[in-house]
């Protein structure tokens, strides 16, 4: 059974609780061997949805801080969508499969155990929940939990209110920042890049940005820096933002394109 708290939609939007669906991701060629290993005919299946391709080459526009990399050969088939768009699909090959059951709208609200007087330490046994329509509480007995609830996860204080101890955490922060927003391509955009990565030229300038082309003529824009330097979510300010960037490409791009979706920030 696969646990979320929220509902799951029915076409490729973005789902509650998945903040990060909303800025800009990459899939490795490896994961996406992968994928198509395991759901044969995906691929086909984005085409179908519109997904941008290109051939035989590697269509991303890459700005290092020594200035623009030379665009190269790439020998195969490339593919750029949206997370939103792989995740819905996935999502349907996944609840087609006879032993699998998706349970929307329930809450994980902790582990229970198979602790008894006769058994002092036990192990873990089942997931206690809330089903959020009205339905009750109960518990889901298992054989294995798998939490990929991500840095949000409970488990660590579940595991010790059962006693296991905490766990220790070291973090090293970047001081990382990004807000990302949606745009519809401009019809006839002269480009020869369907991606575009500006990176930041320390120490003087550490902000970048990034352009992927998705399905269906739009763009996927994240702008962002590190040690602190958060961009605003403000209209005039993302403006800014990508106008201030080491190369004038992404501010160029986005000044002629429409705005699909609010400013969204981490």
């Amino acid at each position: 059974a696969a646990i979320h708290r929220a509902h799951s939609p029915e076409g490729p939007v973005h789902r509650g609780g998945v903040p990060q669906s909303r800025h800009a991701h990459g899939l490795l060629p490896l994961g996406l061997t992968c994928i198509s290993e395991l759901f044969p005919g995906i691929d086909d299946e984005r085409r179908s949805d519109g997904a941008t391709g290109a051939r035989d080459t590697f269509p991303v526009r890459i700005v290092s801080p020594a200035g623009p990399l030379l665009m190269r050969p790439w020998p195969g088939e490339i593919l750029m969508f949206s997370r939103v768009l792989l995740e819905w699909r996935l999502r349907q090959r996944l609840a087609a499969h006879p032993r699998l059951h998706f349970l929307p709208d329930t809450e994980a609200l902790g582990l229970s155990t198979d602790v008894s007087d006769a058994r002092p330490v036990g192990r873990v046994s089942g997931v206690r929940v809330r089903y959020r329509q009205g339905s009750g509480a109960g518990v889901l007995d298992t054989d294995l939990v798998v939490d990929a609830s991500g840095r949000g996860s409970k488990a660590p204080q579940w595991l010790a209110a059962l006693g296991y101890g905490e766990v220790s955490e070291e973090v090293v922060s970047s001081q990382l920042g990004y807000a990302s927003r949606f745009y519809v391509k401009p019809e006839g955009f002269p480009s020869e890049w369907l991606g575009l990565i500006v990176n930041g030229r320390p120490p003087h300038n550490p902000r970048a940005g990034l352009v992927l082309a998705i399905e269906n003529e739009r763009w996927h824009v994240t702008v962002g820096g590190f040690a602190g330097a958060e961009p605003p979510t403000d209209e005039a300010g993302f403006r800014q933002w990508a106008r201030d960037l080491p190369d004038p490409c992404l501010y160029e791009a986005i000044r002629v394109a429409r705005p699909l979706t609010p400013i969204r920030g981490w």
